[in-house]
């Protein structure tokens, strides 16, 4: 499909820009009820989810690797890395025609360097969008080996009995708490191979989505934390949006990420969400946890490269 009006594009400029990208996100999953676009929580944790000194800095001036596209005065498509060497496309329905001007963009803007020194970019598409596959065909894309997973559940089904774990205690952190927030960043700096600092949880708690009470944590036996699960409500189109999942080395194969994760969910649910969604990658141990819950729609999110 093409575009519609007069097209101008440039470059993301401070916190107003980010709140208007949310927002557009969150229309267009309203308006589509599909993986298309991230999801809110993806967008606030690259703002929110780091050291406050090192945010307010990348705001101050105008970014260099964010490309916001607009008809007139309506945002319509949004381009921007997460890793060194990607881009992913965000972009609006009916403004599918944008992304060959999107891709120029990024090919220029956002390449990484292979092992062999030549340059590569990879991104993202549905595996159902026919439309970007061609377009990526046509640049000298190849669809890598690995894909992501959007998974989904209906929240108005029962959701299963939590497990309970001896010894171990399931409850929402407590925001703005120094010692919560230092056992978090601990947690899933060891589960991912991260290097959180707790300011960087502490800031999380002041992103526009954030609510303490849907952030469960498991306390082993020993005070410290050993899973977590966060849940975020899109409060306009009532989507619950599970992220992170992760259970320390020490305390997994316990079930530990099920009674979290249930419970972050029956939380959702009291405060109206009623659809929910977890995203991951295709050979991820945990898909076999979010089966066993019941997220058992699924879309491929294929990985798409070009070196050059």
């Amino acid at each position: 499909m093409g575009t519609r009006g007069t097209i101008i594009h440039r470059q993301l400029q401070g916190m107003d820009d980010v709140m208007a990208v949310r927002a557009f996100l969150s229309d267009v999953y309203g308006r589509t009820g599909d993986g298309r676009v991230w999801e809110i929580r993806r967008w606030e944790g690259m703002f929110w989810h780091d050291d406050p000194t090192k945010v307010r800095d990348r705001l101050s001036h105008p970014s260099p690797t964010i490309r916001l596209w607009f008809d007139g005065d309506q945002l319509v498509a949004v381009a921007h890395p997460e890793g060194v060497g990607d881009v992913h496309l965000q972009v609006g329905p009916g403004y599918e025609g944008l992304t060959d001007a999107m891709l120029t963009w990024s090919e220029s803007t956002l390449p990484g360097v292979d092992a062999h020194g030549r340059q590569r970019l990879t991104t993202f598409a549905l595996g159902e969008d026919e439309s970007r596959r061609e377009v990526l065909k046509a640049r000298g894309y190849a669809k890598d080996d690995w894909h992501m997973v959007q998974r989904w559940r209906d929240l108005t089904s029962p959701l299963p009995e939590a497990p309970v774990v001896a010894g171990y205690v399931i409850r929402p952190i407590v925001a703005g708490d120094a010692r919560d927030a230092g056992s978090l960043a601990h947690l899933i700096n060891a589960a991912f191979g991260h290097a959180f600092g707790p300011e960087a949880i502490t800031n999380f708690e002041h992103s526009p989505s954030f609510d303490a009470d849907l952030q469960m944590v498991a306390v082993a036996p020993d005070g410290t934390f050993a899973s977590h699960t966060g849940v975020t409500i899109d409060v306009s189109t009532s989507l619950a949006i599970v992220e992170p999942v992760c259970t320390h080395p020490d305390h997994r194969r316990l079930g530990l990420a099920t009674a979290c994760m249930t419970a972050g969910l029956v939380g959702a649910t009291e405060r109206g969400a009623t659809r929910a969604t977890v995203g991951t990658g295709h050979d991820n141990p945990s898909n076999h946890v979010y089966k066993a819950l019941g997220f058992d729609g699924v879309e491929v999110v294929e990985a798409w490269s070009k070196t050059w």
